[in-house]
């Protein structure tokens, strides 16, 4: 029966490749396909959450408000968590005393540097519905909001990306989302359910988030113990449908402040000392593998990447194993280190892991069936190669590379209109590298010389060339390798 299936899926693989040059086939074709055993080693599974945890978990806080740095910010640096904060970029000041309320971007920035998400939560707080389109320089228009406000943070914090948004008043419709699609990855609502562990393409810009109210009197933390158990049944629920929880937040002040806030007509605000309750459970919560926190860009890029996720199982020895990872995402955004099982041999206990310049190392466990390292990788971020052992020095790891020259997913991929293709020569040789599109016809050869031992980078600038699917194919000596790069314009 398994010898009918591997016939029945070369095939289909066959069927896919077979108006490509007889040259190409053996490049396109898995090695696993190939090979007479039926082994599984190198087969990857990316677990549905970072680390395998159950569920995630996501603390957002609206509008940029200084006590959110002052009381909330500590607890969460104080518990290892990091959370999204929504600024309204002119009402962040560049020092303090500022807007009455809101804190200065010193105090952002430095949240930001510790790790935790900038998002926007537009330029002025209004209706959404109620806003004509305009453009992105009509003051007052729904482009002008969503834009501006992530330019002003951009440019704030140039090494980051604000990919996040928040509704403000939670309101929204189907043209606003389309639009906020066009600046942001995705955007936070209200609703009282978690959200789904995968996401249709319009679920990304309608997320739930819950903003728990409290009955009165707020004179201290007991009086709040019914809405933290609420809390906690809320959590529980999204544990076991396995969801995404976001918790929206706007002031966060002690007991003492709380009344004063209360009188003001402040929205909701929570007591610092039932936010310490509830990190503090949160925290129990991950180290039962319950729950995992991270900011909402971050648990958006996890989802994104593992629902879009392809391997190719590129070579197996019984000291390295080599894996391209990669998904169809603007990698320039989607770089975030998804958590994957990977099968590995049973006689390999320590195992190092080289991606790129990262070098990790992990130690296998059998999980009832295989053995498996359970690993942190990025997809695009070159191959994957696991080598049997924890080796300990440059020299140890060359020995194992391979004899001729290593080739290197090309970096971005999809790309528009250029992208860098790598490749390590492990001697001085000559080189050939190609393009060929569907039909495997070349389009261009980039090179065809010689090139020294070392690393070696080339660009391909398809700017002539429509979009699609296309292949490079390196020729070293004998030895030849084709890999698929995507062109979307």
């Amino acid at each position: 029966m398994r010898d009918l299936l591997k016939i029945l899926l070369f095939t289909l693989i066959i069927s896919q490749v077979s108006i490509l040059p007889n040259i190409l086939y053996k490049d396109l074709i898995p090695e696993s396909v190939l090979r007479d055993d039926t082994t599984l080693i190198g087969q990857v599974d990316v677990k549905r959450w970072q680390d395998d945890k159950s569920s995630a978990f996501s603390f957002s806080f609206d509008d940029g408000l200084l006590s959110q740095y002052t009381f909330a910010f500590p607890t969460l640096e104080q518990y290892g968590f990091k959370g999204t904060f929504y600024l309204i970029p002119p009402y962040v000041t560049d020092s303090l005393p500022g807007i009455w309320r809101y804190g200065s971007w010193r105090e952002f920035i430095e949240a930001s540097d510790s790790g935790h998400e900038i998002g926007s939560h537009s330029m002025t707080h209004p209706h959404f519905p109620d806003l004509e389109i305009g453009d992105t320089l009509l003051e007052g228009s729904l482009l002008f909001e969503l834009y501006q406000s992530k330019q002003i943070i951009d440019s704030k914090l140039p090494d980051k990306n604000c990919i996040t948004f928040a509704y403000p008043y939670s309101e929204h419709n189907t043209i606003v989302d389309y639009f906020t699609s066009l600046f942001y990855q995705s955007a936070r609502a209200v609703g009282p359910e978690s959200n789904s562990y995968s996401l249709s393409d319009s679920a990304w810009f309608g997320l739930n988030s819950f903003p728990f109210t409290f009955d009165l009197p707020r004179d201290s933390l007991f009086d709040d113990l019914d809405e933290f158990e609420d809390f906690k049944n809320w959590v529980q629920s999204s544990i076991a449908q396995s969801s995404w929880a976001i918790m929206q937040t706007h002031e966060t002040l002690p007991y003492s402040l709380l009344q004063d806030a209360i009188q003001a007509g402040l929205y909701e605000p929570v007591a610092s000392e039932w936010f310490e309750l509830v990190c503090n459970w949160i925290y129990d919560q991950t180290i039962n593998n319950h729950v995992w926190v991270a900011a909402v860009g971050d648990v958006t890029k996890y989802m994104k990447e593992r629902d879009s996720y392809f391997t190719n199982l590129l070579s197996v020895t019984s000291d390295k194993i080599q894996i391209e990872l990669s998904d169809t995402l603007d990698n320039a955004i989607y770089n975030f280190p998804i958590t994957a099982d990977i099968i590995v041999p049973d006689n390999w206990n320590e195992i190092t892991l080289i991606q790129g310049s990262t070098t990790s190392f992990y130690n296998s466990f059998f999980d009832g069936v295989n053995f498996i390292v359970r690993v942190q990788v990025i997809p695009d971020a070159g191959m994957i190669e696991l080598y049997n052992g924890h080796l300990s020095s440059v020299e140890s790891i060359a020995e194992l590379m391979p004899d001729d020259f290593l080739l290197y997913q090309n970096y971005p991929n999809p790309f528009n209109p250029s992208t860098k293709i790598k490749f390590d020569l492990k001697n001085r040789s000559h080189v050939e590298l190609s393009i060929f599109d569907m039909l495997g016809r070349e389009i261009t050869k980039l090179v065809d010389s010689e090139f020294e031992s070392g690393a070696h980078e080339v660009t391909f600038d398809a700017k002539e060339l429509a979009s699609g699917i296309y292949f490079y194919k390196i020729l070293v000596g004998n030895n030849q390798e084709v890999k698929k790069l995507i062109l979307s314009k």
